[in-house]
Protein backbone atom coordinates (compact mmCIF):
# COMPACT_ATOMS: atom_id res chain seq x y z
CA UNK A 1 0.00 0.00 0.00
CA UNK A 2 1.30 3.45 -0.82
CA UNK A 3 0.18 6.17 1.56
CA UNK A 4 0.94 9.77 0.75
CA UNK A 5 2.04 12.77 2.74
CA UNK A 6 1.95 15.55 0.19
CA UNK A 7 2.65 13.58 -2.94
CA UNK A 8 3.79 15.65 -5.91
CA UNK A 9 0.80 15.50 -8.22
CA UNK A 10 -1.92 16.50 -5.74
CA UNK A 11 -0.27 17.20 -2.35
CA UNK A 12 -2.89 14.93 -0.75
CA UNK A 13 -2.24 13.65 2.77
CA UNK A 14 -3.60 10.22 3.61
CA UNK A 15 -4.65 9.18 7.15
CA UNK A 16 -1.35 7.42 7.77
CA UNK A 17 -2.10 6.18 11.28
CA UNK A 18 -5.37 4.56 10.16
CA UNK A 19 -3.80 2.96 7.08
CA UNK A 20 -0.95 1.54 9.13
CA UNK A 21 -3.46 0.04 11.58
CA UNK A 22 -5.29 -1.65 8.70
CA UNK A 23 -2.07 -3.09 7.31
CA UNK A 24 -1.43 -4.98 10.56
CA UNK A 25 -4.49 -7.17 9.95
CA UNK A 26 -3.39 -8.10 6.44
CA UNK A 27 0.42 -8.11 6.60
CA UNK A 28 0.65 -5.42 3.93
CA UNK A 29 3.86 -3.49 3.24
CA UNK A 30 3.16 0.22 3.67
CA UNK A 31 5.32 2.68 1.77
CA UNK A 32 4.88 6.38 2.54
CA UNK A 33 5.33 8.69 -0.43
CA UNK A 34 6.10 12.12 1.00
CA UNK A 35 7.77 13.24 -2.20
CA UNK A 36 6.70 16.86 -2.13
CA UNK A 37 5.42 17.93 1.28
CA UNK A 38 7.55 15.53 3.32
CA UNK A 39 10.19 18.22 3.57
CA UNK A 40 7.72 20.39 5.49
CA UNK A 41 7.87 17.86 8.32
CA UNK A 42 11.17 19.35 9.44
CA UNK A 43 8.94 22.03 11.01
CA UNK A 44 7.51 20.89 14.35
CA UNK A 45 4.08 22.32 13.54
CA UNK A 46 3.74 20.00 10.52
CA UNK A 47 5.08 16.82 12.11
CA UNK A 48 1.59 15.63 13.05
CA UNK A 49 1.31 14.48 9.44
CA UNK A 50 3.82 11.78 10.40
CA UNK A 51 1.56 10.30 13.10
CA UNK A 52 1.65 6.55 12.55
CA UNK A 53 4.94 6.58 10.61
CA UNK A 54 6.46 4.16 13.13
CA UNK A 55 4.22 1.45 11.65
CA UNK A 56 5.21 2.08 8.03
CA UNK A 57 7.73 -0.16 6.29
CA UNK A 58 9.37 2.49 4.14
CA UNK A 59 9.32 6.24 3.68
CA UNK A 60 10.67 8.50 0.97
CA UNK A 61 10.73 12.21 0.26
CA UNK A 62 12.46 14.28 -2.36
CA UNK A 63 14.85 16.82 -0.90
CA UNK A 64 15.11 18.40 -4.34
CA UNK A 65 11.48 19.53 -4.16
CA UNK A 66 11.58 21.78 -1.11
CA UNK A 67 14.95 21.64 0.58
CA UNK A 68 17.22 23.50 -1.87
CA UNK A 69 18.86 20.34 -3.18
CA UNK A 70 19.23 20.20 -6.90
CA UNK A 71 17.38 17.61 -8.96
CA UNK A 72 17.55 13.93 -8.18
CA UNK A 73 17.94 13.84 -4.41
CA UNK A 74 15.49 11.39 -2.87
CA UNK A 75 15.75 10.20 0.71
CA UNK A 76 14.64 6.64 1.44
CA UNK A 77 14.21 4.97 4.81
CA UNK A 78 13.42 1.28 5.12
CA UNK A 79 12.48 -0.37 8.42
CA UNK A 80 13.87 -3.76 7.37
CA UNK A 81 16.63 -3.40 4.76
CA UNK A 82 16.75 -7.17 4.28
CA UNK A 83 13.45 -6.90 2.39
CA UNK A 84 15.34 -4.97 -0.28
CA UNK A 85 18.60 -6.86 -0.17
CA UNK A 86 16.88 -10.26 -0.32
CA UNK A 87 15.02 -9.21 -3.45
CA UNK A 88 17.66 -7.13 -5.22
CA UNK A 89 21.03 -8.48 -4.14
CA UNK A 90 23.41 -10.13 -6.55
CA UNK A 91 26.53 -11.84 -5.28
CA UNK A 92 28.66 -13.03 -8.18
CA UNK A 93 32.25 -13.81 -7.26
CA UNK A 94 33.59 -10.69 -8.99
CA UNK A 95 31.54 -8.44 -6.65
CA UNK A 96 32.24 -10.25 -3.38
CA UNK A 97 34.43 -8.70 -0.71
CA UNK A 98 35.25 -9.45 2.90
CA UNK A 99 33.74 -6.26 4.32
CA UNK A 100 30.34 -6.96 2.74
CA UNK A 101 30.40 -10.70 3.46
CA UNK A 102 31.05 -10.03 7.16
CA UNK A 103 28.49 -7.19 7.39
CA UNK A 104 31.12 -4.60 8.26
CA UNK A 105 29.72 -2.24 5.63
CA UNK A 106 26.38 -1.58 3.97
CA UNK A 107 26.71 -2.43 0.30
CA UNK A 108 24.06 -0.23 -1.30
CA UNK A 109 24.37 -2.01 -4.63
CA UNK A 110 22.17 -4.65 -2.97
CA UNK A 111 19.37 -2.13 -2.35
CA UNK A 112 18.52 -1.50 -6.01
CA UNK A 113 18.76 -2.90 -9.50
CA UNK A 114 21.90 -1.10 -10.66
CA UNK A 115 25.25 -2.13 -9.25
CA UNK A 116 26.39 1.33 -8.26
CA UNK A 117 24.92 4.44 -6.67
CA UNK A 118 25.50 8.05 -7.44
CA UNK A 119 26.65 10.12 -4.48
CA UNK A 120 23.48 12.15 -3.92
CA UNK A 121 23.85 12.46 -0.16
CA UNK A 122 26.53 15.13 -0.56
CA UNK A 123 23.96 17.47 -2.13
CA UNK A 124 21.72 17.29 0.90
CA UNK A 125 24.59 17.39 3.37
CA UNK A 126 25.83 20.64 1.80
CA UNK A 127 22.35 22.18 2.01
CA UNK A 128 22.01 21.21 5.66
CA UNK A 129 25.46 22.56 6.51
CA UNK A 130 25.00 25.77 4.49
CA UNK A 131 21.50 26.77 5.60
CA UNK A 132 20.98 24.97 8.90
CA UNK A 133 17.68 23.68 10.22
CA UNK A 134 16.39 27.08 11.38
CA UNK A 135 16.81 28.70 7.97
CA UNK A 136 15.27 25.72 6.19
CA UNK A 137 12.27 25.82 8.52
CA UNK A 138 11.85 29.56 7.97
CA UNK A 139 12.01 29.01 4.21
CA UNK A 140 9.20 26.45 4.34
CA UNK A 141 7.14 28.62 6.70
CA UNK A 142 7.48 31.55 4.29
CA UNK A 143 6.11 29.37 1.48
CA UNK A 144 3.19 28.31 3.64
CA UNK A 145 2.48 31.97 4.40
CA UNK A 146 2.57 32.79 0.68
CA UNK A 147 0.09 29.95 0.04
CA UNK A 148 -2.26 31.29 2.71
CA UNK A 149 -1.97 34.82 1.28
CA UNK A 150 -2.67 33.49 -2.21
CA UNK A 151 -5.72 31.59 -0.97
CA UNK A 152 -7.05 34.78 0.61
CA UNK A 153 -6.57 36.74 -2.64
CA UNK A 154 -8.29 34.06 -4.69
CA UNK A 155 -11.21 33.82 -2.27
CA UNK A 156 -11.77 37.61 -2.46
CA UNK A 157 -12.02 37.61 -6.27
CA UNK A 158 -15.48 36.52 -7.47
CA UNK A 159 -14.02 35.37 -10.79
CA UNK A 160 -12.37 32.46 -9.01
CA UNK A 161 -13.61 29.61 -6.89
CA UNK A 162 -11.56 27.33 -4.69
CA UNK A 163 -13.12 23.99 -5.54
CA UNK A 164 -10.62 21.48 -4.22
CA UNK A 165 -9.07 22.90 -1.11
CA UNK A 166 -8.56 19.43 0.33
CA UNK A 167 -5.84 18.79 -2.25
CA UNK A 168 -4.16 22.15 -2.09
CA UNK A 169 -0.81 22.90 -0.55
CA UNK A 170 -2.21 25.07 2.21
CA UNK A 171 -4.61 22.32 3.24
CA UNK A 172 -1.80 19.79 3.29
CA UNK A 173 -0.07 22.02 5.77
CA UNK A 174 -3.14 22.44 7.93
CA UNK A 175 -4.84 25.61 6.75
CA UNK A 176 -8.55 25.50 5.93
CA UNK A 177 -11.24 28.00 4.96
Amino acid sequence: MCATIGTTSTTVVDPLKLLCEIKKDYGIWVHVDAAYAGGACICPEFQHFLDGIENANSFSFNAHKWLFSNLDCCCLWVKDPSALTNALSTRPECLRNKATDTAQVVDYKDWQLSLSRRFRALKLWLVLRSYGIDNLRNFIRSHVKMAKDFEQLVSMDERFEIVALEISLWCVLGFHH
